[in-house]
């Protein structure tokens, strides 16, 4: 187990709720008989409300007269609060970007850092606090937007990855469950130190963590701050009152509960339902907490499905039937709004500290904020501190300029002393004298050393901002261009403009997307007609008696629908998994010693009392041989992965898991009938195959862009070049395609002394003109395929006639019927999505 990540391997050692701990959890509670989560009741606040008071003083701060960055301001502790989750570390060269830019928009790793580094003295898990605030370590915020609005092509739908952006809301939202759960896991494995959650980092959370109760409940925090992004714009959102949403009993006698949006261009929609997904993942965690805190003694406690919450809660907001979207979403038309089109992340950090330091410094009864109206009146504006807008406009304009601009400024300084290693809470005057004269305001090149760990992180920030920050800048230069177009225009005239100008727009999207969206809708119905088979075949299979005669057909039946025989999916004539004709699944389980197995480790040594022998998970196969029947025991795990579809894998899986939970005997579990076209097959007809080696295969790892171009390169007989290619293949594997792409150009242009020039060819239209399939020439080229289905998930190299792709041993000739085997889709090649071509 050993550097696994996969949620089924780290979750298979089986626990139980003993005595130690309920004394341990002591988080136990009635939950609600209708939401299912723990029954609570917001803290009632004696405390005085303090009025808002002005901070502005431009006389004795001006280079910071708000205080946005004077921690002895607001606190009067010495050291910051261990509660806290780390964030990243700025490097120095992107500091200095934004000093010399003061149009360049701050990523959502930075205000993730400005927000830790404010409200770093107080602990958001404390109950004397009725604010919290949700933000994520470097990446993930962008992971989890890019995951839920699928704005990347290759963005990563795995159960791997879509569990571990659920556990990073999990260990935030909840720490003490989230540690104490997987610390069980990890003390019930066969070998605790090689177990994939024991970590360094997670040991180091979690003895900051030990002493936060199970009892704590984000559903008791009276407002909720989150900073949303997708890229290209961020807006801070303020949820309050959120737990009482689930309260059982009539509306009139709960709390209001609503969400603000507190956007400074205009209040847009767009990511209004990715914050209902996140806030509907915090319900569904919080349902298994109430579980998972109320298990009975002894009984075994259930893991929670990261992946199935995360993708449920998906699929019920895109569809507006979770409860969560009856939350009414109301924006604050009197929230200061940008008159710009890059300081989008200054106005949500601000905004998201008004309510901060609203609970902080107690100027606010939250009882009494029950609309976006009363929230506006009684945090938003009262922190802002600008002047009436109606009759003091230019005031108005002349204040809030001058805080932008200063936070601006200030923030780089902060980031720039942090990058630095320098104390991380230092109060804003009394650093800036000393590094003005460093960053200063000419435009000359500055040279920093570079540390390892500072390089490290700014190549993380590159790879994973550069793939949208060509999309973000042009959506803001089309909005600026929108701006400067409609000057002069009237109220009416403009909104018409507008949205004659959006319409031209998403015609041209849907038209473009039309291939992609109409195998999409498709996959999504196969999928649900999947669904339904396999839930009646799970039925079946429920069954203590053997099946029916009837129902073995009807099994066949669903499951030659669902994978039936075509070119690409029929059965190899024989190769050893078309022998196969059924299928079991065992789950990984613990069980006692059998009496030889102890008498071994008496014999050994070894201690028999308090262990049990853990049982990986495997499969037995049924094959057929010369008429007779057979059993293949312990088929490996891996190997069935890869010959079996997954649906078909899940459904066996899901079957053998309820068989164990049943206690089934092994010898009475019931085969599964294995489909005739689940089969993987990639037999490739002898007619399209060519005698010359294909000299690099990638295996079992996605690396055919690198594995690919290597064997072209050492067909070419530039052996080094292809080396180096094929060495780097799996450091690269898991990056999105367009950067694997720039790292394969580097590579090549470092090292190879012949086709150095490269061609670099994405539009449609160019690519169309090159001709590169009815023209070939002897020139390297790298083609990233297009299939009916709109996938793009697979890279091909080319040299002259010979196609180069890296899961076959020997090459293909250049032609439709080759390419639509690479593809290996229903309905074969489309087009030429990339084309590289490396040339003398």
């Amino acid at each position: 187990m050993k550097g696994s990540n996969d949620p089924d391997e780290l979750d298979a050692p089986l626990i139980e709720l003993t005595a130690a701990d309920v004394v341990n959890l002591n988080g136990r509670g009635i939950t609600y008989r209708t939401c299912k989560i723990r029954k609570f009741a917001y803290p009632e606040r004696t405390l005085e409300i303090i009025p808002w008071k002005s901070t502005y003083d431009n006389t004795h701060r001006p280079k910071d007269p708000f205080h946005d960055f004077d921690t002895s301001f607001h606190y009067v502790a010495d050291q910051p609060h261990p509660h806290r989750f780390p964030v990243g570390t700025m490097d120095q060269r992107e500091v200095s970007e934004y000093q010399k830019n003061p149009n360049k928009w701050f990523k959502s790793d930075y205000l993730s850092y400005y927000t830790d580094w404010s409200q770093m003295f107080v602990s958001h898990y404390e109950d004397k606090r009725d604010y919290f605030v949700f933000y994520t370590a470097s990446g993930e915020m962008t992971s989890m937007s890019r995951w839920f609005d699928e704005s990347v092509q290759s963005f990563d739908d795995t159960d791997i990855n879509v569990a571990k952006i659920v556990s990073s809301i999990w260990k935030r939202v909840h720490p003490p469950s989230y540690y104490y759960f997987r610390q069980k896991k990890i003390d019930a494995s066969p070998d605790p130190v090689q177990h994939g959650y024991n970590t360094l980092p997670f040991r180091k959370m979690k003895l900051l963590f030990d002493d936060l109760p199970q009892s704590f409940s984000i559903m008791k925090k009276r407002v909720i701050s989150i900073i949303a992004g997708n890229g290209v714009h961020f807006i801070c959102y303020l949820v309050v009152n959120f737990g009482a949403h689930f309260k059982d009993g009539k509306a009139t006698d709960k709390e209001s509960s609503f969400i603000a949006n507190l956007d400074s261009d205009g209040g847009g929609e767009e990511m209004n339902p990715f914050v209902q997904w996140l806030l509907a993942v915090i319900y569904e965690l919080e349902v298994w907490v109430a579980k998972f805190l109320n298990t009975p003694l002894h009984a075994s406690i259930e893991s929670p499905s990261l992946a199935t919450i995360g993708r449920k809660c998906k699929n019920q907001v895109q569809n507006e039937n979770h409860r969560v979207c009856s939350i009414p979403i109301s924006h604050d038309t009197q929230a200061p709004s940008q008159t710009d089109s890059c300081n989008c992340g200054i106005f949500s950090l601000l905004n998201n500290r008004a309510a901060y330091l609203a609970d902080l410094n107690h100027h606010v009864n939250w009882s009494k904020v029950r609309d976006v109206d009363s929230l506006s009146a009684l945090v938003v504006r009262p922190f802002w501190e600008l002047p009436t807008k109606r009759t003091k406009r230019k005031q108005y304009e002349a204040r809030l300029a001058e805080r932008i601009t200063k936070f601006r400024t200030n923030f780089c300084i902060l980031m720039w002393e942090q990058s630095k290693g320098s104390l991380p809470f230092s109060p804003i005057e009394t650093v800036t004298d000393q590094i003005d004269g460093q960053l200063g305001s000419d435009n000359q090149e500055l040279v920093y050393p570079d540390k390892t760990s500072a390089g490290m992180f700014s190549t993380q920030l590159q790879h994973k901002e550069l793939c949208s920050a060509k999309e973000s800048q042009r959506t803001r230069l089309q909005r600026g261009l929108l701006r400067t177009k409609s000057a002069g225009m009237t109220y009416e005239e403009r909104q018409k403009y507008f949205k004659a100008q959006r319409t031209e727009r998403d015609e041209n999207v849907r038209l473009a997307s039309q291939p992609e969206h109409d195998a999409k809708m498709k996959r999504k119905k196969a999928d649900c007609q999947w669904k339904e088979s396999s839930e009646t075949i799970q039925a079946y299979y429920r069954k203590d008696k053997k099946l029916m005669k009837r129902e073995k057909e009807e099994v066949v039946r669903l499951l030659e629908k669902k994978f039936p025989v075509i070119k690409t999916t029929g059965e190899m004539v024989g190769n050893p998994v078309g022998q196969i004709s059924h299928l079991k699944y065992f789950p990984s389980k613990m069980r006692d010693f059998t009496a030889k197995e102890k008498q071994v480790r008496r014999k050994n040594g070894q201690p028999t009392t308090g262990y049990q022998m853990h049982s990986s998970a495997y499969y037995q196969g049924l094959t057929y041989k010369k008429g007779t029947q057979h059993m293949v025991d312990e088929l490996n795990i891996i190997w069935v992965r890869d010959c079996f579809e997954e649906p078909f894998l899940t459904l066996v899986k899901n079957i053998g898991k309820e068989e164990t939970q049943k206690d089934v005997e092994l010898k009475h579990r019931k085969w599964i009938p294995v489909p005739i076209g689940d089969s993987y097959n990639r037999e490739v007809s002898s007619d399209l195959v060519v005698d010359v080696r294909v000299h690099y295969q990638q295996g079992d790892v996605k690396t055919c862009l690198f594995r690919s171009l290597a064997s072209a390169f050492h067909h070419l007989g530039q052996k080094q070049t292809g080396n180096v290619l094929a060495s780097f293949a799996k450091k690269y594997c898991n990056l999105p395609a367009g950067e694997q792409l720039k790292a394969a150009i580097k590579m090549v242009k470092n090292h190879e002394k012949v086709y150095k020039k490269v061609d670099y060819w994405k539009k449609e239209a160019v690519i169309a003109r090159q001709d590169c399939l009815g023209q070939p020439n002897d020139n390297p080229k790298l083609f990233v395929l297009r299939g009916v289905d709109g996938g793009v998930h697979h890279a091909i190299s080319v040299v002259g006639q010979f196609i180069f792709d890296s899961n076959l041993r020997q090459c293909l000739t250049l032609s439709k019927a080759s390419l639509d085997w690479c593809c290996n889709c229903d309905g074969g090649f489309s087009k030429l999505h990339t084309v590289i071509q490396f040339r003398k």
